[in-house]
């Protein structure tokens, strides 16, 4: 596995290697605020860290459950979730997200190969993935309109708008 991979699920909440950012990274934006959702912590600092070097503001989220009260309390652009529920528990989650957070974009982190994205998904990453191509989906979800909607893919190596790093 390439050190810029994220892991399926590390055992432990061993520090994660975070690589130099790609050149593509948009410029520091920390008025956009990324909320991450994923059971595990190691996957949760990893991603807080690779973001925040980006300068997006990030908050961390440990249970599903605790997703709509942590959203009436804060702005978030950006939601990047596993989360960790059945495929059915997810699309309905999904689902009441947009409708009670309609500018809400979202990046599905996928433990499992997922066949499609529930409809206000932007993108399907499946686990493991590559840094680049979470970033790249970033910058991809706040360029996009909010009618714009990216394809899914449960190969780990395609992420719908191009090839993840090697």
């Amino acid at each position: 596995m390439s050190r810029d991979t994220v892991p399926p699920a590390p055992s432990s909440e061993t520090t994660l290697p975070v690589t130099a950012l790609p050149e593509t990274v948009l410029p520091l934006q920390p008025s956009l605020s990324i909320l991450v959702l994923d059971s595990d912590p190691a996957i949760r600092k990893l991603l807080r860290r690779l973001l925040e070097r980006c300068g997006y503001f990030v908050h961390e989220l440990a249970d599903a459950t605790e997703l709509l009260p942590e959203l009436r309390l804060r702005k978030v652009d950006l939601l990047i979730a596993d989360f960790g529920q059945s495929r059915q528990q997810e699309v309905e989650t999904i689902a009441q997200l947009a409708r009670a957070h309609p500018n809400l974009k979202i990046i599905q982190l996928a433990s499992q190969p997922l066949e499609s994205a529930a409809p206000a998904t932007l993108l399907v990453l499946p686990k493991p993935f590559h840094s680049d191509a979470l970033l790249e989906g970033v910058q991809q979800a706040f360029r996009s309109g909010e009618a714009d909607r990216l394809p899914s893919s449960s190969d780990p190596q395609k992420i719908g708008f191009g090839q993840a790093a090697p």
